[in-house]
């Protein structure tokens, strides 16, 4: 244990977001890298000219491209919001040049929690405010609030049910009034209310693309009601995750280039809060279950009895399996360390249509996070072993105690 009093160096901090955001751009997201793979890159801004036709104005030139078949990865903006003074987003939150002292964060969702958590730990003043009486409303409820317990215990404030209704700014010092009736005075405001696809100014209608809600209609092939178009990542809607707009983006390739009739399904992309402990979902919630009257049963293991977890004083939250019928593992919700990591297993299961029994009889390595998937999954076994069978096995087997 280390008893000292860490100070935090902001310019540090930039430096090390700057060379991280640079070392992933250079090895997967750079012209160079594309290239790589033998895809060609042009610079420019593009739109339909018809349906077959795509204009590409450059710095220097205008280029008119043809093709067989098209993708469009348009990608997505932070969804505004009317607010009346300057606002961060969470694409310009990274950019700071000083660590605010009191920053107020709008919205709810999980990069309202990431980034609460995130400034909170290097010493700002944190006020997240929610219209939503339920932040983190697509999550595992019990989960949800025990993730909120984790960051008003390291000090951000939460104000849910309230929204701004009124701002001002005078010096270094902006005031939010809400909906309350309450002020929140800070030194920079972070709008994380969404994300917005960004469809106009491509010519989609000249193609004929139909857009509904403000993003691409495409089908589970990524295939858009234009044959020869396809559509993938940010550009079709939620869920805003780069694992979900790489997968779509493949399937779309795949299935435009190749004709190999792929699929992506919305319904089993894992969600995760990259918090600490962080929060992941997959496939069906409890509450969703519910709803829809589907039959269910929730096994459990609490990671206060994981041995990992004890071991590394990291013993908050728990592994969640929502099982159907016959052992189908339907969803989950983890809250814990190594969360994302953990819901790939069980993305895997629900793919698969493997079962409960299935995960609990693979072999898990000890002493892991992944063993409390596991301990979960022995919920199944465990509910066989009701006072009555125990006592028939006793009697069968002769066995004492």
């Amino acid at each position: 244990m280390v008893d000292a009093e860490p100070q935090v160096v902001w310019s540090y901090v930039r430096a090390y977001l700057d060379r991280a955001r640079e070392t992933i751009y250079t090895h997967a997201d750079s012209p160079q890298a594309l290239e790589r793979y033998g895809v060609q890159t042009i610079a420019g801004d593009a739109a339909f000219l018809d349906a077959r036709q795509l204009g590409v104005r450059g710095r220097d030139e205008q280029r008119t491209l043809s093709a067989r078949a098209f993708v469009i990865c348009t990608g997505s903006d932070p969804t505004p919001l009317e607010l009346g003074v300057p606002y961060e987003t969470t694409d310009t939150i990274f950019d700071l040049d000083e660590r605010p002292q009191r920053l107020a964060i709008v919205g709810g969702g999980p990069a309202s929690f990431e980034l609460a958590q995130a400034f909170a730990r290097l010493g700002t003043a944190v006020h997240v405010v929610s219209a939503a009486t339920r932040p983190l409303g697509n999550d595992d409820a019990e989960h949800a609030r025990e993730l909120r317990a984790v960051l008003e215990r390291e000090g951000v404030r939460f104000t849910l049910g309230a929204r701004v209704v009124a701002s001002s700014r005078s010096e270094d010092t902006t005031v939010l009034k809400l909906s309350n009736a309450t002020e929140i005075s800070c030194d920079r405001v972070l709008v994380a209310i969404g994300r917005t696809p960004r469809v106009t100014g491509y010519g989609l209608d000249v193609a004929g693309v139909v857009v509904r809600d403000g993003a691409i209609v495409v089908d589970a092939r990524g295939r858009t009601n234009v044959a020869h178009i396809w559509a993938a990542g940010d550009a079709i809607g939620p869920p805003y995750f780069s694992h979900f707009a790489e997968e779509s983006a493949k399937v779309a390739v795949a299935n435009a280039l190749l004709g190999v009739r792929k699929r992506f399904d919305r319904a089993t992309v894992p969600w995760c809060t990259f918090t600490s402990p962080e929060l992941a979902h997959v496939g069906a919630t409890e509450a969703a279950l519910r709803k829809s009257g589907t039959y269910a049963s929730t096994y459990a293991f609490s990671n206060d009895e994981l041995d990992r977890a004890i071991v590394d004083d990291a013993t908050t939250g728990s592994t969640k399996l929502f099982v159907g019928r016959g052992g189908r593992v339907l969803g989950a919700s983890i809250l814990g360390a190594r969360a994302g990591e953990l819901s790939g297993e069980v993305a895997l299961a629900i793919a698969s249509r493997r079962t409960v029994a299935q995960i609990a009889d693979t072999l898990h390595p000890y002493p892991s996070y992944g063993y409390g998937v596991r301990r979960a999954a022995d919920g199944w076994y465990e509910r066989l072993l009701t006072p009555f069978v125990r006592r028939i096995i006793r009697a069968i087997f002769r066995f004492r105690g």
